[in-house]
């Protein structure tokens, strides 16, 4: 007992915790389940990196604030929607990819409405509020493979095509408040040196990229062929449903595939992360073309890009795009969406 007092002052004079130093970057939603909390300037800490992020009081990345209409010196609107990649986790606020995106095109309003662990059904929620407020020309919904499992074991928000082939919300009602009001600063939490052993700290967050190495991570929820099949059952309606509800708002909409760092780097295995997880870009790319959904494939584009740059575009451990990753993803991005930009501009 008294070597492991010892331990943990002596710790707690040399090293924080990560999980003390960072800050809630997300909280609950009434209408997408949970969204980036509002006016705050958070900071995420891990062993690979340390960034600060902002988000508006519309709850959204970045510091620009959007009206109903366009600025009268804007040439186009994009919505970006998807998980923690779209939102940006691993780098700070001007090198995530969706910002890299909008100083290629600075006469463009470009809207960061990502969030940590969304699925599709989330992503389908705030276009269907979101989108539908601010009518962007382009909606991307950039698609990562464990959108599938969150497919799979989700029910909720729930939506489907009703009478006169119309989208309706079917978990709730379709919600009547303003998703581009601008809500009170959510206040940042302050966490307390004492709440918690650093020793256990040290051990629980300390040694991720030791225990990925030597154990991976627990079994994917898919694990087998059939849940596969169920889990694209369950994503192409929620695709389809997405493809109609984008035709009412009158945005484009264009899926865009993220690869897994598997894909890109061969020799950057993580164990119980298997091809049967990963490999989606060719049903993805059936469906998309099934419903009439644009479709852009990152793999070759990152894989070449990798292969003739030798830098590190996904943390090992953490498995989010680095920044030199963010600017692979934006500078394919810029070429693939600017034929359709460029018919709106």
């Amino acid at each position: 007992m008294a070597a492991l007092l010892v331990a943990e002052i002596t710790l707690r004079v040399v090293w924080t915790p990560w999980s003390i130093q960072s800050h809630q970057l997300f909280e609950s939603h009434e209408v997408y389940g949970w969204a980036p909390r509002p006016g705050i300037e958070g900071v995420r800490v891990t062993p690979e990196y340390r960034h600060s992020a902002h988000n508006t009081r519309q709850g959204l990345r970045g510091h620009r604030v959007f009206g109903r209409r366009r600025a009268l010196d804007s040439e186009a609107r994009v919505l970006f929607v998807g998980d923690s990649f779209t939102y940006g986790l691993g780098s700070p606020d001007a090198e995530t990819f969706v910002e890299r995106f909008n100083l290629a095109y600075p006469g463009v309003e470009v809207v960061n409405a990502g969030a940590n662990g969304y699925s599709t059904r989330e992503c389908l929620a705030v276009l269907d509020h979101l989108g539908a407020a601010l009518v962007p020309d382009v909606s991307v919904y950039v698609f990562f493979w464990n959108d599938l499992e969150d497919n799979l074991k989700r029910t909720a928000p729930d939506f489907t095509v009703g009478e006169g082939g119309l989208v309706v919300r079917s978990d709730r009602s379709r919600p009547t408040s303003d998703p581009l009001e601008l809500r009170p600063n959510a206040v940042l939490e302050t966490h307390s040196p004492f709440e918690r052993l650093y020793l256990s700290a040290l051990v629980r967050e300390g040694f991720r990229g030791f225990r990925y190495n030597v154990f991976g991570v627990k079994q994917r929820a898919i694990h087998t062929e059939q849940l596969k099949a169920e889990a694209w059952r369950k994503t192409e309606e929620l695709l389809r449903v997405m493809k109609v509800r984008s035709t009412e708002i009158g945005t484009k909409l264009v899926l865009v595939c993220l690869p897994d760092h598997n894909q890109v780097n061969e020799a950057a295995i993580i164990k119980n992360i298997e091809p049967l997880n990963f490999e989606v870009q060719a049903e993805l790319a059936a469906i998309c073309q099934k419903h009439q959904i644009s479709y852009v494939d990152l793999l070759p584009g990152m894989r070449k890009m990798w292969q003739k740059g030798g830098t590190d575009f996904y943390y090992y451990a953490d498995r989010h795009l680095t920044p030199r990753g963010n600017a692979a993803v934006a500078e394919l991005l810029v070429a693939a969406l600017e034929p359709l930009l460029a018919t709106k501009r």
